[in-house]
């Protein structure tokens, strides 16, 4: 007895001080994060206006009641923090190279004098920027020209002194003339880009009637081609197959792909300029629009044909849906393809493809990804509500690991109680976070209950496989495997196993977060794994934690019948 009761003693032991070591680790690397001046106070800041964007909608503040200009200006006010991201975004874009220098300017320089009170003055400057929120959006209801245009200078004056005075907390003023000074050309460049794209997209909204029109003639024409009962009504955009129609609006005139095609376009050329010819390169534009709206032609045809002889519910919800992206992501590789492969587009002296690129390094980490995804997008267009293709997912998943099954065999390590413990930790926080939706548990039921019952058993098994196997791994190969290494080192292979960055650590976990839909538990969860990940640098614990998180919650849905939560 006192052997067992010794050996019970030991266990709980070593779960207290395994449990013990994860915490302290965990502190460790979120006082590395506040270490970071520059990402704490933007941290901070991104809270703030999310906080007061769900609290407050400046829109209201356009109503024509309220006669005053500075109201209608401030109504602008999201449209103002579109622009700040876009110029952000696209500034990190061109800074990218000296980005880590930029930081370590920050943190170089020393901490300004009483940090703490700058903080409690830039609170009390939100609380004041709070109420008169909310004392300037209650006036809107009794229009008094004298109280709201007082209320809203006032507005302007102590939110623009909070977001300063957060700036300054940590960062000393000469810091940031330091950078402004060094980075004002950059910071000018995104900034025209912020509102360029801003103004563009806003006269996207108006100006778009025209290419709606050829689209609907193009894609009437296309159908004339291989059906003679072609239903085209130009006035009310209404064009089908017989009994089925659908109606060509605005955004079926393909400008949202365009779009998007020039800012991949865009993106790839900047950071591929050093290899590219210009201006010959440029040619690209014409390209990819021109291909992108008859993609788009293509796709509404096929969605009218898809609707009249097979399904209207799969044409009308995944195909519609879906076939954009296919199409834009098919025409993204291609022009990449282009790009690389014809010799009209490269300069003089650049350096043949080698035979030996298929051995890229990043590809046993990120083909996997790519390939669920495509498969997600290919069995999302052929289903209605409820994807009957899923198990495709996991076969498709299972045959590109087993491809690349001996690059992933240096990583394997034993289990680690650590990672169970974040998992289950993730599964908890999950629950509390996430809730389930009643009316989604029904459907899912009732969409599942319309199979056979070997299908439905079939069904539910391969979700559980992918739910605790294939995409665990495949996730983590990509988000921590890849592009937590990227984000530390642009040669990822130059990246050390496990390395902390505070950069890395939230975008990634970021990106993971938007990847999951429900975004704040879905960061959370992906800081969790990255911890997960940290801990003995092994991709394995990441996995682990991962999975245990996921077998969870498919035990809790199986019980429960929340298959929302799945």
């Amino acid at each position: 007895m006192p052997y067992l009761y010794n050996k019970k003693i030991r266990r709980y032991h070593y779960l207290l001080s395994t449990t013990t070591r994860a915490l302290g680790v965990t502190l460790y690397h979120i006082n590395a994060l506040i270490k970071n001046r520059l990402l704490l106070v933007l941290l901070i800041l991104l809270i703030e206006c999310i906080a007061i964007s769900f609290a407050f909608d400046a829109q209201i503040l356009a109503k024509p009641a309220s006669h005053s200009s500075i109201l209608k200006l401030l109504s602008h006010a999201g449209q103002f923090l579109r622009i700040s991201l876009i110029a952000i975004s696209v500034y990190l874009l061109i800074a990218s190279k000296k980005l880590s220098q930029s930081l370590a300017l920050f943190n170089a320089e020393a901490k300004p004098k009483h940090v703490n009170l700058r903080f409690v003055l830039h609170f009390a400057l939100f609380a004041g920027f709070w109420l008169l929120s909310s004392l300037l959006f209650n006036a809107t209801t009794t229009p008094n020209p004298n109280i709201t245009n007082t209320l809203g200078w006032l507005w302007l004056l102590i939110g623009s002194l909070s977001i300063i005075s957060l700036l300054l907390a940590q960062i000393t003023y000469c810091a940031w003339r330091q950078f402004l000074s060094a980075e004002k050309l950059n910071l000018v460049i995104a900034l025209l880009a912020g509102f360029i794209t801003w103004g563009l997209s806003t006269l996207a909204s108006t100006s778009w009637s025209k290419l709606a029109d050829i689209t609907f003639y193009a894609s009437h024409t296309l159908l004339s081609l291989f059906y003679n009962n072609v239903t085209a009504l130009p006035k009310e955009k209404a064009l089908g197959i017989g009994d089925f129609q659908v109606e060509i609006g605005i955004p079926c005139s393909g400008y949202e792909g365009i779009g998007l095609i020039i800012i991949f376009l865009s993106i790839y050329l900047w950071l591929m300029r050093a290899e590219l010819r210009f201006p010959q390169v440029l040619l690209l534009y014409p390209i990819g629009v021109t291909l992108m709206w008859f993609f788009n032609v293509l796709r509404i045809s096929l969605l009218i044909i898809v609707g009249k002889e097979w399904s209207p519910e799969i044409a009308i919800g995944g195909f519609h849906s879906n076939a954009g992206w296919i199409a834009f992501i098919a025409l993204s590789v291609g022009m990449i393809g282009i790009a690389q492969r014809v010799a009209f587009f490269k300069p003089p002296l650049s350096t043949p493809i080698s035979s030996d690129s298929y051995k890229n390094p990043a590809m046993p980490l990120l083909l996997p990804f790519i390939a669920l995804m495509a498969t997600i997008l290919i069995t999302g267009a052929f289903s209605s509500g409820f994807d009957w293709l899923y198990p495709l997912r996991v076969i498709v998943s299972m045959g590109v690991l087993a491809y690349f099954a001996n690059a992933y065999r240096p990583w394997l390590q034993p289990i680690s109680l650590k990672a169970v413990l974040i998992g289950s930790g993730v599964f908890i926080l999950w629950l509390a976070a996430v809730p389930a939706s009643v009316e989604q548990d029904q459907a899912f039921a009732k969409n599942l209950a319309t199979a056979p019952l070997y299908w439905q058993y079939l069904w539910l098994g391969f979700r559980i496989i992918g739910a605790t196997i294939t995409v665990p791994i495949i996730e983590e190969l990509a988000f921590r495997g890849y592009l937590l290494a990227k984000l530390v080192n642009k040669d990822f292979e130059q990246a050390t196993p496990g390395q902390f960055t505070p950069l890395s650590f939230i975008v990634s976990s970021v990106l993971f977060g938007i990847l999951h839909g429900a975004w704040l538990a879905g960061t959370l969860a992906g800081m969790a794994y990255a911890l997960a990940y940290y801990q003995r640098k092994t991709l394995t614990d990441a996995i682990t934690a991962h999975a245990v998180t996921n077998a969870l919650l498919a035990v809790y849905v199986m019980m429960t019948g929340h298959w929302s939560l799945w």
